[in-house]
């Protein structure tokens, strides 16, 4: 993570000489329902997708314990307590996934750790939630987390567990929308929950401040590509199950306006020109207003420019 901190640092002082920080921050999130009840839907045997609780959460398992991804947020963690505790009978799973360090996965760990949770994550999301830190796109900063919400059992690339029949395969998708994103697989139900690595409806958001960019992005979408096959759902951070053929659109999308991004930028281009030039034209009746999305990529790639060959 002190590699990504020094590119920030570099990425800072680059845009600011460009003039693109001047833009100001803007709201990335389209609102994510926190009030309400907790929606519920069967994924398969023994396997049960959240909604309503500030992301998508998935819950598995049964005699042999019991798996949760994701714990929503602060907000509705009692909500989502009660949730569990009708399909499992027990208020806190045996295992909790956060998928990255964002508040709307990671709200709930205080009371899932409180009722015996233990909390599995990537190194990077531990040391994001373990800190104070400035995320720029929101003028936010976020305080240390308390020692109890934060993984207490952290990895780096990939490892997996079994539940019962069922294989549970987790790995790093590395600095897609953040640093420390991670899937976790289902391999015998062929369910993949992809946190925030994975967007429906409108363009990814890529947290520049904390690792995530447009070459991770793509690179994320390729490995859920290679995880997976034409009857996979995946469960993306928010919004409906998804089929393989809309990772495949991610993938394309996400590629080639890195691509397109890199050598504009190499042509001197900014991202208002990029904009201004219809660099994601073919994408954005799918995916949305693509202001912020260019924005951001360019913020990202900016961190990356010595990798890129841009100067």
């Amino acid at each position: 993570m002190a590699d990504s901190i020094n590119r920030r640092r570099v990425m800072a002082g680059a845009l600011a000489g460009a003039g693109i920080l001047a833009a100001g921050a803007s709201p990335r999130f389209a609102a994510r329902a926190a009030t309400g009840p907790i929606a519920s839907q069967s994924l398969g045997p023994s396997l049960t997708l959240f909604q309503g609780a500030g992301c998508n959460v998935v819950l598995a398992g049964g005699d042999a314990g019991t798996v949760m991804v994701d714990s929503g947020l602060a907000e509705r963690a009692e909500d989502l307590s009660h949730a569990v505790q009708a399909q499992t009978g027990a208020a806190a799973p045996d295992i909790l996934f956060n998928t990255s360090w964002r508040p709307d996965h990671t709200g709930g760990n205080d009371l899932f750790a409180a009722k015996g949770a233990q909390i599995v994550a990537h190194e990077n999301t531990r040391l994001w939630m373990g800190t104070e830190f400035y995320v720029q796109w929101e003028d936010r900063t976020y305080p240390p987390r308390p020692a109890a919400a934060q993984p207490d059992r952290t990895f780096y690339t990939k490892d997996d567990m079994r539940l019962g029949d069922e294989t549970v395969a987790y790995g790093h998708l590395a600095e897609a929308h953040t640093d420390g994103d991670i899937y976790v697989q289902f391999r015998k139900a062929n369910v993949v929950a992809a946190g925030d690595a994975l967007w429906a409806g409108r363009y990814p958001v890529m947290d520049y401040s904390t690792g995530g960019w447009l070459g991770g992005l793509a690179a994320a979408s390729e490995t859920l590509l290679e995880i997976s096959d034409d009857r996979t759902l995946f469960v993306p951070g928010a919004g409906p199950v998804l089929r393989r053929a809309h990772v495949q659109r991610q993938y394309d999308m996400a590629s080639t306006l890195r691509d397109r991004m890199i050598a504009g930028m190499r042509e001197g281009k900014s991202a208002r020109d990029m904009l201004d030039d219809g660099v994601s034209a073919e994408f954005d009746a799918e995916w949305g207003d693509p202001t912020t999305f260019i924005i951001d990529a360019y913020r990202g790639l900016w961190g990356h420019f010595r990798d890129l060959g841009v100067s």
